[in-house]
């Protein structure tokens, strides 16, 4: 957990005006309870995001009773290791043109 309490003081961000205390920061750097996580997942439009599977958060809180173990363990496991799985922020960028014939960007 040190890693998530003591990312300030890379030299990157020297300079910065630090806007999280060191409480807060602690606070946040603290593991999510599964009802925490939960109530996240209910909170998230039906409709939104998908990931590269498709599946979007109606499908999770459709079929929580059967997924919650296996998804809040993957994202427990994320948290407390610091790090997500190669290819996890992958993300797909569709530019959708707004004329017949764009010639620019």
């Amino acid at each position: 957990m040190e890693s998530f309490i003591g990312w300030a003081n890379f030299h990157s961000f020297l300079g910065f005006p630090l806007s999280v205390s060191n409480s807060h920061n602690a606070s946040l750097a603290t593991p999510f309870t599964e009802g925490e996580f939960k109530a996240a997942v209910t909170k998230m439009h039906l409709d939104k995001a998908p990931g590269l599977d498709g599946i979007n958060p109606a499908f999770f809180q459709q079929c929580w009773f059967i997924v919650s173990t296996h998804v809040f363990s993957q994202f427990s496991s994320w948290f407390t290791q610091g790090q997500f799985p190669p290819g996890f922020n992958y993300t797909l960028l569709l530019l959708i043109p707004k004329k017949d014939r764009p010639n620019r960007m």
